[in-house]
Order: structure tokens, then sequence, then C-alpha cells
């Protein structure tokens, strides 16, 4: 007989709380997963910009012409 993860009607009372135990703990790590993985993107489009910013110093300046401007 095969039981759910939370135990079913035969299962211990101990290995259902532990099963409750580690189902909490891993949501815990997921969720600190997600939020970890976010800050990281926060840093690359960080990086990103900065990086373009720095571009743009080096560009060099485009002088409009009168012909353009109507």
């Amino acid at each position: 007989m095969k039981l759910h993860i939370l135990g079913g009607q035969d299962a211990h009372p101990t290995k259902v709380i532990y099963n409750q135990a580690v189902e909490q703990i891993a949501n815990i790590v997921r969720r600190e997963a997600y939020i970890m993985a976010y800050n990281d993107c926060f840093y690359v489009i960080g990086f990103a910009l900065l990086l373009t910013g720095l571009a743009l110093l080096f560009c060099k300046k485009v002088k409009a012409t009168n012909a353009a401007a109507h």
C-alpha cells in the first residue's frame, strides 16, 4: 500500500509530522531561491545599465544638419 507524502490512515504520527516539516523547509528554500534569483536579475540589469551608460560616454556626437530640420 502506497501512502501519501503527508501520511495516510496507516502512517505513524511522527512520520506525518516529519513529512510536514520537510515540506515546510522545502517551501522556505524554494521561496528564498526565488528571492535570490530576483536579486541576481536586478544586479545583471543594473550592470547592463552601467555598461551602456559608460558606452555612451565614448560615442561620437552627431551634428544635426539644417536639411533635416523643417
